[in-house]
């Protein structure tokens, strides 16, 4: 019989439907039954019938379709001593679908399990990245372990290629200590801000050390919001602190990253908030400091000290500021911020106020008004006493920061000095410290520079850095020592480092200034996509490398930069000069509406900008 078009047309797409529907029931029926079996063959297992349970894992096995199925059948295989016959069925699996993760995670289990770390590093490698990263991560462990002689570890572990398998092992553990070696790696090429971005949530800390240590990320990428609540949940969870992880972490740590965090936030009523809980916490009922026995908490308080001293300086609690000062430098003798600050408070409060005509008939007569006797009464620490114990701290040991402290305390107090016998003081001071010829400890050498810069003399100071960053890094005085400077500068001090592209742009040297500037400017010196400016360079450094950007044409590196240095810095002057920068630059690009906006903004920071003021009223008309 001859069916009409239709009709064929209608079967066809009667069985379109029907077949899906067909093959889903089957493999429904198929995976059921499977499963069936795989549960016969347990009881078979149980009861130690290993024998019937190969005999019916080969029959199912011809029937398996995916990879679940597979993977049950392989279990089974092993558990009963079939290895060969399992890793034969895997292997096969694999060729089928070679980048199931399911799979290459459960073969490579398998080889690690029977020690063949080769193989097992080269079918893991897949699950790098994955959520069986973690498998993988053990193979290279082992591998490591198996290969490196046991002082070599240090050094290997801490390269960077290791980060990822650190992470796939807190992919696949959640153990907080391989985040925070994930993290380590970045602080250690000085990549703050990539460290603070792979942190866990506040919540997830687990216990005091890793909330501690994840504050201390945040602090040192100056994200100090992120520090406070880390800080304070490691507070949180201090409590359940015992053995071992009590050298990691203690009352006194958390103090001193929660009261700077809030400091840096510019929130200093918070800051000596935490400071005088600190303080009262191991104070006793007379009023005596009880001393914690762990050395680095003991270190601390003579810090908070010093905090809590300021703020009482700053809140005009002047006897408060003496007292806690005092205590400090009577019990830490030698603590070099303590010092300066006592030196400080010692300098000021010996100044005598000028004093008008009205107050000066006053006190002929004898009498005061109110306000001049709260003056005189005022808290003040004897100039000689500060001086006394710097020289005596120095004869013990020779800090660096100390000299400078000298010298300033004689500049300040000798006003018949003069330029040229400072400058013989400031090359004194240098060469009694001299590590070896031409080189000095870094902070009496930047000091030094700095001084001569600001005296002008500027044939001295280049003469001073050529020689002492030539001797101190073994740098040529020939036509390569600018190439060599550049090749060399991942090892300077960050001053040695700036100091190095203030050179580089003064003699003009352009494309050596630009890779000084960046390795100044940005974490380890880092260029590209990942511009991060590192957390301890100046802000004039960040404004010339901006403007040596601008000078070669890269307007947009010129804008970032100038952008971040106006959102960091705290100097109106230098806030006002970048504005009136950006204005400029808005203005090369016809956009008058922003650089009016920065030409309105720069005059409001600095109302002596004549340049800005000029630029304001032109873009006005």
């Amino acid at each position: 019989m001859i069916y009409k078009p239709c009709r064929i047309f209608k079967c066809i797409a009667l069985a379109v439907l029907i077949l899906p529907v067909f093959f889903s029931c089957s493999n429904q029926a198929q995976e059921n039954s499977i499963a069936t079996a795989l549960d016969q063959i347990d009881i078979l297992i149980n009861q130690n019938q290993y024998r019937d349970a190969e005999r019916e894992l080969s029959k199912i096995e011809k029937k398996s379709y995916s990879s679940w199925t597979e993977i049950g059948i392989f279990r089974r295989y092993v558990q009963i001593d079939l290895k060969a016959k399992a890793e034969k069925l895997i292997v096969r699996a694999i060729k089928k679908n070679p980048e199931n993760g399911e799979l290459n995670a459960v073969y490579t289990n398998f080889l690690l399990r029977n020690g063949r770390i080769e193989e097992a590093l080269k079918v893991g490698k897949v699950l790098q990245g994955s959520k069986y990263g973690s498998i993988y991560s053990e193979a290279v462990f082992k591998d490591t372990l198996e290969k490196s002689k046991k002082e070599e570890l240090y050094e290997i572990f801490r390269s960077g290629q290791y980060f990822p398998v650190y992470y796939d092992a807190y992919t696949g553990s959640k153990e907080p200590f391989w985040l925070r070696n994930c993290a380590l790696l970045k602080l250690s090429s000085g990549a703050y801000e990539g460290a603070s971005q792979i942190h866990p949530d506040v919540q997830d800390s687990l216990d005091a050390v890793n909330a501690y240590f994840w504050a201390l990320v945040m602090y040192d990428a100056r994200r100090f919001s992120d520090s406070v609540l880390f800080s304070e949940e490691a507070l949180r969870l201090l409590e359940g602190v015992s053995g071992r992880a009590k050298k990691l972490v203690s009352f006194s740590k958390v103090t001193a990253v929660l009261q700077d965090s809030y400091t840096w936030l510019n929130d200093a009523y918070e800051a000596e908030r935490i400071r005088s809980e600190y303080l009262e916490s191991i104070t006793d009922y007379k009023g005596n400091i009880i001393l914690p026995e762990d050395e680095e908490s003991l270190a601390l308080i003579p810090y908070i000290l010093v905090n809590s001293s300021k703020w009482a300086k700053d809140t005009d609690d002047g006897y408060r500021a003496v007292n806690l000062l005092t205590l400090c430098v009577e019990n830490w003798r030698d603590y070099v911020p303590a010092l300066v600050s006592y030196a400080d408070f010692a300098y000021n409060s010996s100044l005598m106020r000028k004093e008008d005509l009205p107050k000066m008939q006053l006190r002929d007569e004898g009498l005061a008004s109110l306000e001049m006797e709260k003056y005189d009464s005022r808290a003040k620490i004897p100039l000689a006493d500060a001086l006394s114990r710097i020289d005596e701290s120095l004869e013990r040991y020779k800090e660096p920061l100390l000299f400078i402290v000298r010298l300033d305390l004689k500049y300040k107090t000798q006003n018949d000095l003069s330029d040229t016998e400072k400058i013989a003081d400031v090359w004194r001071v240098l060469e009694e410290n001299a590590v070896s010829p031409s080189v000095y400890p870094p902070l009496l050498f930047e000091y030094a520079l700095s001084f001569l810069l600001e005296k002008k003399m500027y044939d001295d100071a280049w003469k001073l850095f050529y020689k002492y960053i030539g001797a101190k890094y073994s740098i040529a005085a020939d036509e390569k020592f600018w190439l060599n400077l550049v090749k060399k500068a991942p090892g300077f001090t960050s001053g040695e480092s700036e100091y190095a592209f203030y050179f580089a742009a003064l003699s003009q040297k352009i494309d050596e200034s630009v890779r000084l500037g960046e390795y100044s400017v940005f974490e380890n010196g880092m260029n590209g996509e990942n511009k991060y400016i590192s957390a301890i360079v100046s802000d004039n450094s960040v404004v010339n490398l901006a403007s040596i950007y601008y000078s070669l044409g890269r307007k947009t590196d010129a804008m970032d930069l100038y952008g971040k240095v106006n959102g960091r810095s705290s100097d109106k002057l230098l806030k006002s000069i970048v504005m009136y920068r950006m204005a400029l630059i808005y203005l090369k690009n016809n956009d008058f509406k922003n650089a009016k906006l920065c030409a309105e903004y720069c005059v409001n920071l600095n109302p002596g900008n004549a340049e800005a003021k000029l630029l304001l009223a032109k873009l006005k008309i």
